[in-house]
């Protein structure tokens, strides 16, 4: 039996995962209607180059290395630039609200940590040449 190459099992992961990512944008609520096709265009987009380039790695094509490394960074910066904004929010609302707003911290970490796993792909498809 032949062993799975690693982008490949990084292509199958993007295959699982863009479904997900759809869906987390399709069942959140927000309050505004333009924010909400705004970020379901915008999760849309992000699940199919990954949909994409998850089946053109597991079909060892060379672009998808490229696509899928640029996926993964884009949906990292995401994850860790909402942890950094909802932290950023927490210094102005700690004066105003005292230690309440000291949640926000643990949600902000939780929520970089999501951009963790797309890094460690990222990290590892950088390491391919353009050759699967």
């Amino acid at each position: 039996m032949e062993k799975i190459s690693s982008p490949r099992k990084i292509g199958l992961i993007w295959l699982l995962l863009s479904p997900v990512l759809f869906a987390m944008a399709a069942i959140s609520t927000v309050e505004s209607l333009n924010t909400y096709y705004i970020q379901l265009v915008a999760f849309g987009a992000v699940s199919f180059l990954g949909f994409v380039s998850g089946f053109g790695l597991i079909l060892k094509q060379s672009w998808a290395v490229k696509l899928c490394f640029a996926t993964s960074s884009i949906v990292c910066v995401f994850f860790v630039g909402s942890a950094v904004i909802m932290f950023l929010y927490m210094i102005p609302a700690l004066f105003n609200t005292g230690a309440k707003a000291l949640i926000i911290i643990p949600v902000s970490i939780f929520s970089g940590l999501f951009g963790l796993p797309f890094f460690l792909m990222a990290k590892k498809l950088k390491g391919f040449s353009s050759g699967v």
